[in-house]
Protein backbone atom coordinates (compact mmCIF):
# COMPACT_ATOMS: atom_id res chain seq x y z
CA UNK A 1 0.00 0.00 0.00
CA UNK A 2 2.91 2.56 0.66
CA UNK A 3 4.95 2.16 -2.28
CA UNK A 4 1.87 1.88 -4.11
CA UNK A 5 0.76 5.30 -3.07
CA UNK A 6 3.99 6.39 -3.74
CA UNK A 7 4.14 5.20 -7.14
CA UNK A 8 1.25 6.96 -7.82
CA UNK A 9 1.98 10.48 -6.23
CA UNK A 10 5.27 10.07 -8.18
CA UNK A 11 2.97 10.07 -11.68
CA UNK A 12 0.88 12.94 -9.98
CA UNK A 13 4.49 15.03 -9.41
CA UNK A 14 6.02 14.79 -12.58
CA UNK A 15 2.48 15.70 -14.39
CA UNK A 16 2.76 18.61 -12.17
CA UNK A 17 6.29 19.28 -13.10
CA UNK A 18 5.10 18.87 -16.58
CA UNK A 19 2.64 21.46 -16.65
CA UNK A 20 4.58 23.84 -14.95
CA UNK A 21 7.71 23.46 -16.97
CA UNK A 22 5.69 24.04 -20.12
CA UNK A 23 3.38 27.11 -19.19
CA UNK A 24 5.47 28.78 -16.67
CA UNK A 25 8.64 31.36 -17.14
CA UNK A 26 11.63 29.83 -16.12
CA UNK A 27 11.69 32.43 -13.01
CA UNK A 28 8.21 31.55 -11.79
CA UNK A 29 9.14 27.57 -12.30
CA UNK A 30 12.19 28.18 -9.67
CA UNK A 31 10.41 29.96 -7.50
CA UNK A 32 7.32 27.24 -7.63
CA UNK A 33 10.12 24.79 -6.49
CA UNK A 34 11.63 27.30 -4.27
CA UNK A 35 8.67 27.43 -1.87
CA UNK A 36 8.52 23.33 -2.58
CA UNK A 37 12.08 23.22 -0.83
CA UNK A 38 10.97 26.02 1.57
CA UNK A 39 8.58 23.83 3.29
CA UNK A 40 10.34 20.61 3.15
CA UNK A 41 12.97 22.03 5.02
CA UNK A 42 10.84 23.87 7.44
CA UNK A 43 9.06 20.38 8.27
CA UNK A 44 12.59 18.39 8.61
CA UNK A 45 14.22 21.32 10.90
CA UNK A 46 11.11 21.10 12.79
CA UNK A 47 11.14 17.55 13.08
CA UNK A 48 15.28 18.00 13.79
CA UNK A 49 15.58 13.99 14.28
CA UNK A 50 12.55 13.81 16.94
CA UNK A 51 10.09 11.68 15.28
CA UNK A 52 12.40 8.67 14.47
CA UNK A 53 14.33 8.92 17.69
CA UNK A 54 10.40 9.01 19.68
CA UNK A 55 9.70 6.10 17.09
CA UNK A 56 12.59 3.73 18.36
CA UNK A 57 11.60 4.72 22.54
CA UNK A 58 8.00 4.08 22.05
CA UNK A 59 8.93 0.85 20.25
CA UNK A 60 11.12 0.04 23.40
CA UNK A 61 8.96 1.02 26.04
CA UNK A 62 5.35 1.63 24.90
CA UNK A 63 4.33 3.71 28.07
CA UNK A 64 6.36 6.45 27.54
CA UNK A 65 4.18 7.20 24.11
CA UNK A 66 1.74 10.12 25.68
CA UNK A 67 4.37 12.00 26.89
CA UNK A 68 6.46 12.13 23.70
CA UNK A 69 3.70 13.18 21.44
CA UNK A 70 3.00 15.82 23.54
CA UNK A 71 6.73 16.74 23.85
CA UNK A 72 7.20 16.99 19.99
CA UNK A 73 4.09 18.98 19.50
CA UNK A 74 5.32 21.45 21.86
CA UNK A 75 8.86 21.69 20.60
CA UNK A 76 7.19 22.11 17.29
CA UNK A 77 5.40 24.59 17.86
CA UNK A 78 7.96 26.76 19.32
CA UNK A 79 10.28 25.89 16.34
CA UNK A 80 7.73 26.55 13.67
CA UNK A 81 6.76 30.28 15.26
CA UNK A 82 10.40 30.80 14.96
CA UNK A 83 10.64 29.52 11.49
CA UNK A 84 7.16 31.44 10.36
CA UNK A 85 9.14 34.74 11.78
CA UNK A 86 12.71 34.19 9.27
CA UNK A 87 10.35 33.48 6.30
CA UNK A 88 8.13 36.42 7.18
CA UNK A 89 11.43 38.44 7.16
CA UNK A 90 12.19 37.25 3.82
CA UNK A 91 9.56 38.38 3.04
CA UNK A 92 9.94 42.29 3.63
CA UNK A 93 12.71 41.57 1.52
CA UNK A 94 11.62 40.03 -1.54
CA UNK A 95 12.17 42.60 -4.74
CA UNK A 96 8.34 40.96 -6.00
CA UNK A 97 4.73 42.38 -4.33
CA UNK A 98 3.41 39.21 -5.36
CA UNK A 99 6.17 36.58 -4.37
CA UNK A 100 6.77 37.96 -1.05
CA UNK A 101 3.07 38.02 -0.41
CA UNK A 102 3.33 34.06 -1.20
CA UNK A 103 6.19 33.78 1.33
CA UNK A 104 3.89 35.74 3.84
CA UNK A 105 1.45 33.35 3.61
CA UNK A 106 4.24 30.63 3.76
CA UNK A 107 5.21 31.87 7.23
CA UNK A 108 1.66 32.00 8.30
CA UNK A 109 1.22 27.89 7.47
CA UNK A 110 4.68 27.21 8.65
CA UNK A 111 3.52 26.39 12.77
CA UNK A 112 0.39 24.27 11.40
CA UNK A 113 3.25 21.65 10.22
CA UNK A 114 3.52 20.94 14.55
CA UNK A 115 1.07 18.36 13.20
CA UNK A 116 3.83 16.39 12.00
CA UNK A 117 4.99 15.24 15.00
CA UNK A 118 1.64 13.02 15.65
CA UNK A 119 3.94 11.22 12.94
CA UNK A 120 4.68 8.43 15.49
CA UNK A 121 1.10 7.29 15.63
CA UNK A 122 1.09 5.69 12.53
CA UNK A 123 4.77 4.63 12.18
CA UNK A 124 4.53 2.87 15.65
CA UNK A 125 1.34 1.34 14.64
CA UNK A 126 2.38 0.26 10.81
CA UNK A 127 -0.74 1.91 10.09
CA UNK A 128 0.68 4.79 7.13
CA UNK A 129 -2.01 3.98 4.85
CA UNK A 130 -3.73 7.54 6.17
CA UNK A 131 -0.75 9.73 5.85
CA UNK A 132 -0.25 8.30 2.42
CA UNK A 133 -3.81 8.95 1.30
CA UNK A 134 -3.72 12.58 2.25
CA UNK A 135 -0.51 13.36 0.78
CA UNK A 136 -1.74 11.51 -2.41
CA UNK A 137 -4.82 14.17 -1.62
CA UNK A 138 -2.78 17.09 -1.33
CA UNK A 139 -0.88 16.50 -4.60
CA UNK A 140 -4.27 15.80 -6.47
CA UNK A 141 -5.23 19.29 -5.16
CA UNK A 142 -2.03 21.16 -6.36
CA UNK A 143 -2.36 19.19 -10.43
CA UNK A 144 -6.09 20.32 -10.47
CA UNK A 145 -5.29 23.85 -9.53
CA UNK A 146 -2.03 24.03 -11.83
CA UNK A 147 -4.28 22.71 -14.87
CA UNK A 148 -6.74 25.15 -14.25
CA UNK A 149 -4.68 28.09 -13.23
CA UNK A 150 -2.92 27.03 -16.88
CA UNK A 151 -6.06 26.92 -18.48
CA UNK A 152 -6.82 30.75 -17.44
CA UNK A 153 -3.38 31.80 -17.74
CA UNK A 154 -2.66 32.92 -14.14
CA UNK A 155 0.18 34.97 -13.33
CA UNK A 156 3.15 32.57 -12.85
CA UNK A 157 4.01 33.79 -9.25
CA UNK A 158 0.09 32.72 -8.56
CA UNK A 159 0.68 29.03 -9.16
CA UNK A 160 3.41 28.92 -5.77
CA UNK A 161 -0.07 29.73 -3.68
CA UNK A 162 -1.79 26.26 -4.34
CA UNK A 163 1.82 24.86 -2.48
CA UNK A 164 1.05 27.23 0.10
CA UNK A 165 -2.68 26.03 0.59
CA UNK A 166 -1.87 22.42 0.13
CA UNK A 167 0.38 22.12 3.39
CA UNK A 168 -2.26 23.72 5.27
CA UNK A 169 -5.26 21.51 4.69
CA UNK A 170 -2.23 18.63 5.22
CA UNK A 171 -1.39 19.62 7.84
CA UNK A 172 -5.02 19.82 9.63
CA UNK A 173 -6.32 16.50 7.85
CA UNK A 174 -3.26 14.54 9.43
CA UNK A 175 -3.82 16.09 12.86
CA UNK A 176 -6.88 15.34 12.95
CA UNK A 177 -6.66 11.65 11.84
CA UNK A 178 -4.29 11.32 14.23
CA UNK A 179 -6.38 12.33 17.20
CA UNK A 180 -8.83 9.91 16.03
CA UNK A 181 -6.41 6.94 16.00
CA UNK A 182 -5.09 8.05 19.42
CA UNK A 183 -8.37 8.21 20.85
CA UNK A 184 -7.57 10.78 22.88
CA UNK A 185 -6.19 15.18 22.00
CA UNK A 186 -2.62 15.43 23.70
CA UNK A 187 -1.60 19.06 25.24
CA UNK A 188 1.22 20.33 23.69
CA UNK A 189 3.83 21.51 26.40
CA UNK A 190 7.40 20.43 27.47
CA UNK A 191 6.94 20.89 31.07
CA UNK A 192 6.80 18.66 33.65
CA UNK A 193 7.47 15.72 31.17
CA UNK A 194 11.03 15.23 32.26
CA UNK A 195 12.00 14.97 28.60
CA UNK A 196 15.53 16.82 28.23
CA UNK A 197 17.35 13.68 27.92
CA UNK A 198 15.19 13.02 25.55
CA UNK A 199 16.33 15.50 23.38
CA UNK A 200 19.59 15.52 24.43
CA UNK A 201 19.41 11.98 22.77
CA UNK A 202 17.74 13.73 19.65
CA UNK A 203 19.73 16.77 19.00
CA UNK A 204 22.80 14.54 17.32
CA UNK A 205 20.04 12.95 15.20
CA UNK A 206 18.16 16.06 14.31
CA UNK A 207 21.39 17.68 13.50
CA UNK A 208 22.32 15.12 11.02
CA UNK A 209 18.73 14.71 9.68
CA UNK A 210 18.70 18.14 8.52
CA UNK A 211 22.62 18.11 7.27
CA UNK A 212 21.35 15.41 4.79
CA UNK A 213 17.92 16.84 3.38
CA UNK A 214 19.98 20.49 3.41
CA UNK A 215 22.51 18.69 1.19
CA UNK A 216 19.55 18.25 -1.26
CA UNK A 217 17.31 21.47 -1.15
CA UNK A 218 19.87 24.10 -0.15
CA UNK A 219 21.26 24.02 -3.95
CA UNK A 220 18.30 25.81 -4.81
CA UNK A 221 18.81 29.00 -2.67
CA UNK A 222 21.96 28.30 -4.18
CA UNK A 223 21.28 28.62 -7.38
CA UNK A 224 18.74 31.18 -7.18
CA UNK A 225 21.37 33.82 -5.07
CA UNK A 226 24.29 32.78 -7.16
CA UNK A 227 22.96 31.97 -10.51
CA UNK A 228 19.58 33.90 -11.32
CA UNK A 229 16.24 32.94 -11.16
CA UNK A 230 16.34 31.77 -15.13
CA UNK A 231 19.32 29.37 -13.83
CA UNK A 232 17.15 28.19 -11.00
CA UNK A 233 14.35 27.48 -12.97
CA UNK A 234 16.62 25.40 -15.26
CA UNK A 235 17.46 23.22 -12.41
CA UNK A 236 14.10 22.60 -11.24
CA UNK A 237 13.25 20.92 -14.45
CA UNK A 238 16.15 18.43 -13.19
CA UNK A 239 15.37 18.42 -10.10
CA UNK A 240 11.75 17.64 -9.54
CA UNK A 241 11.43 15.41 -11.34
CA UNK A 242 14.29 13.57 -9.49
CA UNK A 243 13.39 14.50 -5.89
CA UNK A 244 10.40 12.15 -4.97
CA UNK A 245 12.24 9.49 -6.94
CA UNK A 246 14.60 9.91 -3.42
CA UNK A 247 11.94 9.20 -0.89
CA UNK A 248 11.49 5.45 -2.25
CA UNK A 249 13.89 4.49 -0.22
CA UNK A 250 13.50 6.01 2.57
CA UNK A 251 9.50 5.32 2.37
CA UNK A 252 11.06 1.21 1.53
CA UNK A 253 13.14 1.26 5.46
CA UNK A 254 10.57 3.73 7.17
CA UNK A 255 8.44 0.10 8.36
CA UNK A 256 11.38 -1.77 9.71
CA UNK A 257 12.82 0.65 11.63
CA UNK A 258 10.96 -0.12 14.75
CA UNK A 259 11.70 -4.07 14.46
CA UNK A 260 15.75 -3.21 13.66
CA UNK A 261 15.89 -1.08 16.63
CA UNK A 262 14.80 -4.04 19.10
CA UNK A 263 16.89 -6.35 16.97
CA UNK A 264 20.19 -4.19 17.41
CA UNK A 265 20.05 -4.67 21.05
CA UNK A 266 18.97 -8.14 21.40
CA UNK A 267 21.03 -9.56 18.36
CA UNK A 268 23.40 -7.81 16.47
CA UNK A 269 24.31 -10.67 14.12
CA UNK A 270 20.61 -11.02 13.12
CA UNK A 271 20.35 -7.33 12.72
CA UNK A 272 23.20 -7.18 10.62
CA UNK A 273 21.82 -10.10 8.16
CA UNK A 274 17.96 -8.03 7.88
CA UNK A 275 20.29 -4.42 7.04
CA UNK A 276 22.22 -6.27 4.30
CA UNK A 277 19.40 -8.10 3.08
CA UNK A 278 17.46 -4.86 2.88
CA UNK A 279 19.68 -3.49 0.75
CA UNK A 280 19.94 -5.89 -1.73
CA UNK A 281 16.35 -4.52 -3.74
CA UNK A 282 17.76 -0.99 -2.65
CA UNK A 283 20.63 -1.04 -4.73
CA UNK A 284 18.97 -2.62 -7.67
CA UNK A 285 16.23 0.02 -7.75
CA UNK A 286 18.93 2.97 -7.72
CA UNK A 287 20.62 1.52 -10.52
CA UNK A 288 18.26 0.74 -12.53
CA UNK A 289 16.74 4.42 -12.21
CA UNK A 290 19.82 5.98 -12.62
CA UNK A 291 21.00 3.97 -15.76
CA UNK A 292 17.46 5.22 -17.11
CA UNK A 293 17.63 8.52 -16.35
CA UNK A 294 21.61 8.96 -17.69
CA UNK A 295 21.22 7.39 -21.03
CA UNK A 296 17.90 8.85 -21.53
CA UNK A 297 17.94 12.15 -20.05
CA UNK A 298 17.78 14.03 -23.47
CA UNK A 299 14.94 12.02 -24.72
CA UNK A 300 12.60 12.59 -21.43
CA UNK A 301 13.73 16.43 -21.13
CA UNK A 302 12.22 16.48 -24.72
CA UNK A 303 9.22 14.56 -23.78
CA UNK A 304 8.50 16.97 -20.42
CA UNK A 305 9.32 20.05 -21.58
CA UNK A 306 9.34 19.99 -25.42
CA UNK A 307 12.76 21.99 -26.60
CA UNK A 308 13.10 24.32 -23.66
CA UNK A 309 15.42 22.65 -21.48
CA UNK A 310 17.30 20.49 -23.82
CA UNK A 311 19.80 22.83 -25.45
CA UNK A 312 20.96 26.18 -25.09
CA UNK A 313 22.02 28.03 -21.66
CA UNK A 314 18.87 26.97 -20.05
CA UNK A 315 19.77 23.18 -21.16
CA UNK A 316 19.43 20.71 -18.28
CA UNK A 317 20.81 16.98 -19.60
CA UNK A 318 24.06 17.14 -18.13
CA UNK A 319 22.13 18.21 -14.26
CA UNK A 320 19.62 15.92 -15.01
CA UNK A 321 22.49 12.84 -15.66
CA UNK A 322 24.30 13.66 -12.38
CA UNK A 323 21.20 13.65 -9.78
CA UNK A 324 20.60 10.44 -11.28
CA UNK A 325 24.18 9.21 -10.01
CA UNK A 326 22.74 11.14 -6.53
CA UNK A 327 19.61 8.99 -6.90
CA UNK A 328 21.65 5.87 -7.25
CA UNK A 329 23.83 6.09 -4.26
CA UNK A 330 21.52 7.04 -1.55
CA UNK A 331 19.10 4.03 -2.62
CA UNK A 332 22.73 2.13 -1.90
CA UNK A 333 23.06 4.09 1.20
CA UNK A 334 19.79 4.36 3.07
CA UNK A 335 19.73 0.81 4.51
CA UNK A 336 22.99 1.68 6.18
CA UNK A 337 21.85 5.28 7.74
CA UNK A 338 18.80 3.64 8.83
CA UNK A 339 20.75 1.08 10.38
CA UNK A 340 23.08 3.05 12.43
CA UNK A 341 19.98 5.10 13.85
CA UNK A 342 18.69 1.79 14.65
CA UNK A 343 21.94 0.83 16.72
CA UNK A 344 21.93 4.14 18.34
CA UNK A 345 24.92 5.47 16.49
CA UNK A 346 23.67 9.14 16.23
CA UNK A 347 27.12 10.83 17.28
CA UNK A 348 28.30 9.42 13.75
CA UNK A 349 24.98 10.51 11.59
CA UNK A 350 25.40 13.91 13.02
CA UNK A 351 29.49 13.97 11.98
CA UNK A 352 28.35 12.40 8.15
CA UNK A 353 25.67 14.94 8.03
CA UNK A 354 27.97 18.17 9.16
CA UNK A 355 31.06 16.84 6.92
CA UNK A 356 28.32 16.34 3.27
CA UNK A 357 26.92 19.66 3.95
CA UNK A 358 30.24 21.29 4.45
CA UNK A 359 31.34 19.62 0.94
CA UNK A 360 28.04 20.68 -0.41
CA UNK A 361 27.96 24.10 0.37
CA UNK A 362 31.73 24.85 -0.80
CA UNK A 363 31.50 23.06 -3.78
CA UNK A 364 28.35 25.32 -4.51
CA UNK A 365 30.21 28.62 -3.40
CA UNK A 366 33.23 27.39 -5.70
CA UNK A 367 31.57 25.82 -8.49
CA UNK A 368 28.29 27.91 -9.39
CA UNK A 369 29.76 31.46 -10.26
CA UNK A 370 31.98 29.41 -12.96
CA UNK A 371 30.25 26.20 -14.23
CA UNK A 372 26.36 27.27 -13.49
CA UNK A 373 23.81 25.13 -12.09
CA UNK A 374 24.84 21.92 -13.42
CA UNK A 375 27.49 22.44 -11.22
CA UNK A 376 24.74 22.53 -7.97
CA UNK A 377 23.97 18.85 -9.52
CA UNK A 378 27.40 17.35 -9.51
CA UNK A 379 28.21 18.67 -6.19
CA UNK A 380 25.15 16.64 -4.79
CA UNK A 381 26.32 13.46 -6.27
CA UNK A 382 29.60 14.03 -4.49
CA UNK A 383 28.14 14.91 -1.45
CA UNK A 384 25.77 11.79 -1.48
CA UNK A 385 29.08 9.51 -1.92
CA UNK A 386 30.66 11.05 0.66
CA UNK A 387 28.08 10.83 2.76
CA UNK A 388 27.36 7.04 1.62
CA UNK A 389 31.22 5.70 2.02
CA UNK A 390 30.56 7.02 5.61
CA UNK A 391 27.80 5.16 6.59
CA UNK A 392 28.94 1.99 5.35
CA UNK A 393 32.60 2.65 7.22
CA UNK A 394 30.33 3.29 10.40
CA UNK A 395 28.15 0.48 10.20
CA UNK A 396 31.34 -2.06 9.83
CA UNK A 397 32.49 -0.51 12.63
CA UNK A 398 29.56 -1.32 14.60
CA UNK A 399 28.93 -5.07 13.62
CA UNK A 400 30.97 -7.17 11.15
CA UNK A 401 29.68 -7.04 7.51
CA UNK A 402 31.16 -9.65 5.09
CA UNK A 403 32.35 -8.22 1.49
CA UNK A 404 30.10 -7.70 -1.92
CA UNK A 405 27.55 -11.18 -2.13
CA UNK A 406 27.15 -12.41 -5.12
CA UNK A 407 23.27 -11.42 -4.50
CA UNK A 408 24.53 -7.64 -5.23
CA UNK A 409 25.48 -8.20 -8.36
CA UNK A 410 22.43 -9.72 -9.48
CA UNK A 411 20.31 -7.14 -8.42
CA UNK A 412 22.51 -5.10 -11.14
CA UNK A 413 21.84 -7.05 -13.58
CA UNK A 414 18.60 -5.30 -15.05
CA UNK A 415 20.76 -1.81 -15.16
CA UNK A 416 23.54 -3.14 -16.71
CA UNK A 417 21.66 -5.12 -19.19
CA UNK A 418 19.48 -1.40 -19.79
CA UNK A 419 22.43 0.35 -20.18
CA UNK A 420 23.73 -2.03 -22.71
CA UNK A 421 20.54 -2.03 -24.97
CA UNK A 422 20.13 2.01 -24.72
CA UNK A 423 24.16 2.53 -25.21
CA UNK A 424 23.43 1.11 -28.86
CA UNK A 425 19.98 2.48 -30.05
CA UNK A 426 19.95 5.54 -31.67
CA UNK A 427 18.27 8.95 -30.24
CA UNK A 428 16.99 10.85 -29.06
CA UNK A 429 13.89 8.71 -30.17
CA UNK A 430 10.79 8.25 -29.04
CA UNK A 431 11.84 4.08 -29.35
CA UNK A 432 14.35 4.96 -27.07
CA UNK A 433 12.40 5.74 -24.10
CA UNK A 434 9.84 3.23 -25.11
CA UNK A 435 12.68 0.37 -24.82
CA UNK A 436 13.74 1.92 -21.52
CA UNK A 437 10.26 1.45 -20.01
CA UNK A 438 9.53 -2.08 -20.93
CA UNK A 439 13.09 -2.81 -20.24
CA UNK A 440 12.51 -0.70 -16.88
CA UNK A 441 9.53 -2.34 -15.99
CA UNK A 442 11.29 -6.47 -16.80
CA UNK A 443 14.05 -5.29 -14.68
CA UNK A 444 11.58 -3.97 -11.35
CA UNK A 445 9.43 -7.22 -12.05
CA UNK A 446 12.70 -9.28 -11.71
CA UNK A 447 14.24 -7.03 -8.25
CA UNK A 448 10.56 -7.65 -6.84
CA UNK A 449 9.19 -10.73 -7.42
CA UNK A 450 13.58 -12.88 -8.34
CA UNK A 451 15.74 -14.11 -5.71
CA UNK A 452 16.08 -10.38 -4.26
CA UNK A 453 12.77 -9.79 -3.80
CA UNK A 454 12.30 -13.00 -2.37
CA UNK A 455 14.94 -12.28 0.31
CA UNK A 456 13.64 -8.91 1.13
CA UNK A 457 10.35 -10.67 1.74
CA UNK A 458 11.90 -13.06 3.74
CA UNK A 459 13.13 -10.07 5.86
CA UNK A 460 10.02 -8.31 6.18
CA UNK A 461 8.33 -11.77 7.72
CA UNK A 462 11.29 -11.94 9.78
CA UNK A 463 10.71 -8.53 10.94
CA UNK A 464 7.06 -9.05 11.55
CA UNK A 465 7.58 -12.44 13.32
Amino acid sequence: MLLGSHAVNLLISVGITVVLGRVLEPGDFGFFALISSLFALASFAMDSGTGSMAVREISRDPSREKELLEGLLGFRRGLGWLIALLIFGWAMLEPSRGRAAVLVGAAFVVPFQAAGGLAPVFQRRQANEGPALITLGGLLLVLLGVMAMAMTQAAGHLFSWLVVTREFLVSRVFRWLAIRRLGYRPRPGLRGRKLGPFFRMAALYGLAILSYQLCFHVDVFMVRALCGEEALGAYAAAFRPMNPMLRVAGLLMLPMLPVIARTALSNRERFVGQVVRSSEVLVGLGGLGAVAAIMLAEDLLQLLYGDKYVSGPLSTVEALRWLAVALAVVFSSTAFTTALLAAGRERWLCILGLCGLAVNVAGNLVFLPTHGFTAAAATTAATEALLASGAIVCLVRTAPVSGIRPIFVLTLAPAAILGFVLYWLPGPSPWRIVAGTLLGLAGLAFLVLGPPGRRLRRTLADLAS
